[in-house]
Order: structure tokens, then sequence, then C-alpha cells
């Protein structure tokens, strides 16, 4: 019922990749969190590193990781983040020697120059084609549902950076893409990115 059927499960995405590593960041600081461990810091920096070496718009979900880490533990949080620059930095120089700028195109911010925003903020939320709610209608009900779960998860609010920013954030961003449609491709391939986020956020919802 989501984009990792219509669009990971018809064709080898960068997508398929960069949800996999985002899932497995998420996975193992909601975990350390959980239990009241201490968290695999350099797993979690690699995985989110991965995440954004796929896809450069998973960018966005590297600082709300490091916001939630950094509510259970301050020097996990930190340790994840350092490493995390240095994997960045690592990249920057291998961008500046093999093509001469700081990253290559494909990663930079000035792909976000569309000039068609609210067309494209309504197409990806209820568009026929691409709208995530049209293709996986039970999202509203999450949303809707979330603050009345009574479920009891042990975990502090913070986890909403995950389950409920980073998507609504990544949502806006992908908004501004010129070709915000996403070509030739089945249902919200955009939105397909931050299917953890909201699968974190549905199974919170999901007793309600």
């Amino acid at each position: 019922g989501t984009s990792l059927s219509s669009t990971a499960g018809t064709a080898l995405w960068s997508h398929n990749f960069a949800t996999l590593f985002a899932l497995l960041a998420i996975y193992f600081s909601v975990k350390s969190a959980k239990l009241n461990e201490s968290p695999p810091w350099y797993l979690i920096a690699s995985f989110l590193f991965s995440a954004y070496l796929c896809r450069p718009t998973m960018a966005i979900l590297s600082p709300f990781a490091l916001l939630f880490l950094f509510t259970y533990s301050r020097v996990a949080a930190i340790k994840t983040g350092l490493f995390l620059a240095s994997l960045l930095g690592a990249f920057i120089l291998f961008s500046t020697h093999e093509f001469g700028q700081m990253l290559p195109d494909y990663y930079l911010p000035k792909r976000l120059a569309g000039g068609y925003f609210y067309e494209a903020l309504y197409g990806n939320l209820l568009s026929p084609a691409r709208g995530i709610l049209i293709y996986s209608p039970f999202i509203v009900f999450a949303w809707l549902c979330f603050k009345y779960s009574e479920k009891h998860w042990g975990l502090k609010k913070s986890w909403l950076l995950i389950g409920l920013a980073w998507p609504v954030l990544h949502l806006l961003f992908i908004s501004r893409f010129p070709h915000w449609w996403a070509g030739g491709s089945y249902g919200a391939r955009f939105m397909t990115d931050v299917i953890p986020g909201l699968f974190l956020l549905t199974l919170y919802a999901w007793p309600t």
C-alpha cells in the first residue's frame, strides 16, 4: 500500500537503497533509545551518509535523527554528528578533486529552484497520478490518530522528529523540484524516501 511496492518494487531506483539505509538508521536509533542502550553511533552515521549518497534529499533526515539521539545521549549524538561530518568531508574532497566543485551537480541545492510550489504541493499530496494520500490513504488516519493513541513506547516525544517532522519537511522540499511529477513512474515516487518515518508514525497510531 505504499511506494515501496509501486516504486521500489518495479525498478532498481536510488530510492530502493536510500530507504533501506534510512530504515536501518532509524531502527538502531529507536531501538537503542527504547532499550536505554548506548547507540551504535558509527553505524547510524554510516547509514545516514549512505542514504544521502543515494538520494540527496535524504540529507533532511540527518538533523532530525541527530536531534532525536541528542534527547537520549548527547555524547552519542555528538559522536554520530562528528563521524557523519567526516564522511561528508571525505565526499567533498573527492568531489573537489574529481569535479572541481564541492559537490556533484546532483547534490547541489540549485536543483530545488522550481516555480510551481503550490501546484507541486497539491500534486504530491492529492494528484491522481502522484498523490501519496491517494495511493496510501492510511497515512491520513495515522496523522489524525497519533495524538490519541494510548500505546506507550517508553520513548520521548522527540521520535516525532522522525515520524512526523521529517516527512512534512521532505514534502516541502520535493515540492520545489521543477519536475515535481518525478518523470515516467507510477505513484508517489518522490515520497518513497520518507516511508520509514511514516511507518514509525503509523505503528504508533495503529492501535487507535
